[in-house]
């Protein structure tokens, strides 16, 4: 008989989270952000609060949040491969620009303050960023996105909170939210030995159909974010795994060392065989998304950011694992190297 291997599933949907012995909440929460049930519905409703005349988002950026914008307004700017090589010179008063808080690190302190002084509506993209020090105080509004660090079923976060921001007191869509609760539920039974995989299938279908209406954040997913987790916990965790991972194969990561403050999503590499290398990862159960593929939108000419997608790759390191896990990922890594 071939030989069974007890392989930890590394990456894929969070479990739905058990109530935290000490809970304390992020530090988003303290301001009373608005809570809708996804990130793009939060971006959605700012963008339709506003009306600008034009949308600038970066170059490298989820497809997901182009199809928020009305296609006539949108317009894109550079960031290179690096992700600061920024390119925002054709910005004018009352345009909206989307900065992104990439895999963790807050955007540019200075851009912010050079497209606030220029006129510019700056809205911060912070679903990278859920537990990063200091994520929205240099912008005019700002999004998060929980179910990208927690186990949760849905959830967004708009900030700072605003009267104007038309939000429907509705719950999540309720065939689409169980959809997504499957998904969370069945995660955690099969990290508890049950064989069933189907939890991946409905997270893929709810992923497919996430919300981008106004929707209100569930209360499932209000208390978890207020009771059910240790933030300071969460966040040493992945500081850690990146850290490990960072010391294993530095060569190959996109951001560097960590800086103050800065909570990781994952540990993004870059490699010239990224495709063959994920393929190699899934047979030991490792599963590294992709952040992200360019959106056909994005025209020809952003170059830079066209290669740095085809290389890209986020290895799981946050608060599921440990440091064992780590060192396995990383020479996983380098035996397919």
């Amino acid at each position: 008989m071939p030989e069974q291997r007890d392989v930890r599933v590394i990456g894929g949907v969070f479990a739905l989270e058990a109530r935290a012995s000490t809970p304390s909440p992020p530090d988003l929460l303290a301001g009373g952000p608005l809570m809708l049930c996804s990130g793009r519905a939060a971006l959605a409703a700012v963008l339709a609060t506003l009306a600008p005349r034009r949308v600038w988002l970066p170059a490298f950026v989820c497809e997901s949040v182009v199809d928020v914008v009305v296609p006539s307004a949108l317009r894109f700017y550079g960031v290179g491969a690096s992700l600061t090589e920024l390119d925002v010179a054709d910005v004018l008063p009352g345009d909206a620009v989307l900065v992104v808080d990439y895999f963790g690190w807050p955007a540019p302190a200075g851009l912010v303050g050079q497209l606030r002084g220029a006129g510019a509506i700056v809205i911060e993209d912070a679903c990278h960023a859920l537990l990063t020090s200091g994520v929205g105080a240099a912008a005019d509004w700002w999004i998060a996105s929980p179910r990208k660090f927690l186990g949760v079923p849905d959830g967004g976060l708009l900030g700072p909170p605003s009267p104007s921001v038309d939000a429907d007191a509705g719950g999540p869509p309720g065939a689409w939210w169980l959809e997504a609760l499957n998904a969370c539920v069945g995660r955690r039974a099969f990290e508890h030995g049950a064989p069933d995989r189907s939890w991946f299938e409905a997270y893929g279908r709810a992923e497919a159909a996430v919300p981008v209406a106004p929707h209100a954040m569930s209360e499932l997913t209000r208390l978890v974010l207020s009771e059910g987790i240790d933030a300071p916990a969460i966040a040493a965790a992945r500081r850690r795994n990146y850290a490990c991972l960072h010391q294993l194969i530095g060569d190959l990561g996109l951001m560097g060392p960590l800086a103050d403050g800065v909570v990781p999503l994952g540990f993004p590499i870059c490699h010239d065989e990224r495709d063959r290398l994920r393929s190699a990862l899934f047979e030991e159960q490792v599963f590294p998304p992709v952040h992200w593929p360019v959106p056909d939108a994005v025209p020809q000419r952003f170059v830079a950011e066209r290669r740095l997608a085809a290389s890209v790759m986020t290895v799981p390191c946050d608060q599921r694992y440990d440091e064992s896990d780590m060192r396995r990922v990383a020479e996983l890594i380098r035996a397919v190297r």
